[in-house]
């Protein structure tokens, strides 16, 4: 596994940023952690309202403010994103989504990157004043379950 760092998102990444979406769909799997960037359908409107999100601003209804970053290796290529909720709202409560949302590239996942990204969301939830960090995932999703584990992860509830 290489080095990885944390990138706010800019418009000078939006061709890999549309090719690690694009990845998603070709190994028809589910993306998780992108703040919404799968469904806006102008890239420099995602970056817009993330930059906001960042510094604490409200992008829309039924929202939080929140940090969404590119994990990108040391040969600048977007190998993860994760999105860091400041504050819980109801329904990331109830649903267990919880202060972080995070994906792996299909291409890069079992190198431990998972992992090294979720270390270094929580030590960012650290500096940002968040003491307890609630987190989720599905049952039958095994690899989240151990990343989650690997990172002094406590099982809590099943939520149906």
């Amino acid at each position: 596994m290489s080095t990885i760092h944390f990138e706010l998102p800019s418009l000078k990444r939006e061709k890999d940023a549309i090719k690690y979406i694009n990845e998603f769909i070709k190994y028809d799997s589910p993306i998780n952690g992108v703040g919404g960037l799968q469904k806006e359908k102008l890239y420099s409107h995602w970056v817009e309202k993330t930059l906001k999100a960042h510094k604490g601003e409200v992008p829309f209804k039924g929202r939080v403010p929140a940090s969404t970053f590119f994990a990108v290796d040391e040969d600048n290529k977007i190998i993860g994103m994760v999105n860091i909720r400041h504050i819980l709202n109801d329904y990331l409560v109830s649903s267990s989504s919880g202060h972080i949302g995070y994906s792996v590239r299909p291409t890069e996942r079992r190198k431990g990157y998972a992992t090294k990204i979720l270390s270094m969301a929580l030590d960012y939830c650290k500096e940002i004043n968040i003491d307890e960090v609630l987190l989720g995932c599905y049952k039958d999703n095994i690899g989240s379950r151990r990343t989650i584990e690997k990172n002094n992860g406590i099982f809590i509830k099943e939520i149906l």
